[in-house]
């Protein structure tokens, strides 16, 4: 598939191979995700190495590469991906110098192998199709994460920050 080196473009599009290349394009692999007639992409936000929340992006097999959703549904990290996934994400991250970051996994049907196939460095929080009860409890999720990273670095808060826990993913 082909797409585009710019940010939120959603102009994926499958290609036959070999291709010349264009300058501003990003090649890779196709992977199959579909399961009953839809894909899936697991859109992952990280902080300080570790998977907040995931948000499962149900799209049809023609629409997958449009920033348009089906359906989304929000599970927690660890109902999605395995410990020793976890790890390997949270490696990542550390590698790619992500402190923050929205990672688009692709989890390929036959193999169940994961494929991190874009990093979002400025993700702009819950996804097009969450409900919205689902998107306040990721924003508090978040903003928990955040606190806690600042707070380990030993940054200042901001004034009026509001302290607290926010209530797990079910």
């Amino acid at each position: 598939m082909e797409k585009s080196e710019a940010n939120g473009t959603h102009d994926g599009r499958v290609i036959a191979c070999p291709t010349p290349r264009r300058p501003g394009r990003s090649y890779q692999r196709l992977i199959d995700t579909a399961q009953g007639g839809f894909v899936y992409d697991l859109r992952t936000p990280c902080v300080g190495g570790s998977p907040v929340v995931v948000w499962i992006k149900r799209k049809t097999a023609k629409g997958s590469f449009s920033i348009r959703n089906l359906a989304v549904t929000m599970q927690p990290p660890d109902a999605v991906f395995s410990a020793t996934e976890q790890a390997v994400i949270g490696r990542f991250c550390v590698a790619m110098g992500a402190d923050w970051a929205g990672l688009d996994i692709l989890r390929e049907r036959a193999t169940g192998r994961l494929y991190v196939v874009d990093v979002n460095k400025t993700d702009v929080g819950p996804v097009l199709g969450l409900p919205l009860r689902d998107k306040l409890r990721s924003t508090a999720l978040l903003g928990a994460a955040l606190t806690r990273l600042l707070g380990e670095r030993g940054a200042p808060m901001p004034q009026g920050q509001v302290r607290g826990n926010a209530s797990a993913c079910p």
